[in-house]
């Protein structure tokens, strides 16, 4: 490997918190672009702004799609600004060149009725579906992500004060309210079901500290929420119900029902309030589309 790729991984790990899968994203995009530039016979210190155009032509060239070509030269950004400042390079080929314009899809919602709907699916009578019915509660009452769900932990829940405990992005650490529907559901979880899937699989509930169970008594991983959402979507219709969608949902019903933005960036994590912002996207539609319907001169 590189000795600057190297280092650029531990420096995004040790200083800028990057996630594993971050790291691996930034390095998948990084090693592609130096295979180019061996097969290229080019060199990486001495690489011009010319020459790295010609690489992003290649990228539009193999159909490489808009919003992929735009996270690989915010990768290679972000690549060449620390080896400039370490001293690899002297110049950065990729300053004067601005990222591609990318169109912003707004994000597909459920409708209060269909969440209303999706949540009266899980068959309560079933260890499962008692933590179907506590996962869902949990992610559109609350708008965590999911990597975020399957995180918790049976401690990280606070049953007086009515909060959660979550660790987000950066491995940033932020408390939320939860609502009595949400928390109601998870203490039907833990009363009994919890205990059963542990004891079906012969494990001491005291050793296992994750909120949420597979099936053999481990933690819930994220690949298995989906596969559960995607069970219930194509109960109520909705084709690719994702973890995503509540979470879309959750923050769209909160600003139609008035609450502040700074407060949703908050709840979601967000670090900046143009994150947030494309929900307003939503609601103001939504508004225009209740204007048409019923205005006497729309």
């Amino acid at each position: 490997m590189h000795e600057g790729l190297k280092n650029f991984l531990k420096y995004l790990t040790a200083e800028r918190n990057a996630s594993p899968h971050t790291s691996r994203a930034y390095q998948r995009d990084i090693e592609q672009f130096l295979a180019y530039l061996k097969r290229a016979n080019k060199e990486l210190e001495s690489l011009d702004h010319k020459s790295f155009r010609q690489y992003l032509a290649l990228l539009q060239t193999l159909k490489y799609k808009r919003k992929t070509i735009a996270r690989k030269l915010a990768s290679l950004k972000s690549f060449y600004k620390y080896l400039k400042r370490e001293d690899y390079v002297h110049a950065d080929p990729t300053s004067f060149i601005s990222s591609p314009k990318i169109e912003k899809r707004l994000p597909r919602i459920l409708e209060i009725e269909s969440v209303e709907e999706l949540l009266s699916l899980a068959f309560l009578a079933d260890p499962a579906g008692q933590r179907d019915r506590a996962l869902l509660e949990t992610l559109y009452g609350t708008g965590i992500r999911v990597s975020e769900l399957v995180g918790l932990d049976v401690e990280n829940i606070d049953f007086t004060q009515a909060e959660i405990k979550v660790l987000g992005k950066g491995q940033k650490e932020r408390v939320l309210p939860i609502n009595k529907h949400s928390l109601d559901a998870i203490d039907r979880y833990l009363q009994d079901p919890r205990n059963k899937i542990l004891k079906a699989m012969k494990i001491d509930k005291d050793e296992e500290k994750a909120l949420f169970l597979n099936v053999r008594g481990g933690r819930l991983s994220a690949v298995g929420v989906r596969k559960i959402l995607a069970k219930y979507g194509k109960k109520i219709g909705f084709s690719r119900l994702t973890p995503h969608t509540l979470r879309h949902s959750f923050a769209t019903h909160l600003l139609e029902a008035g609450a502040d933005l700074r407060v949703v960036q908050e709840l979601l994590g967000h670090t900046s309030i143009a994150s947030t912002q494309i929900y307003t996207q939503i609601s103001t539609g939504k508004l225009r589309e209740i204007y048409r319907r019923t205005h006497p001169r729309a």
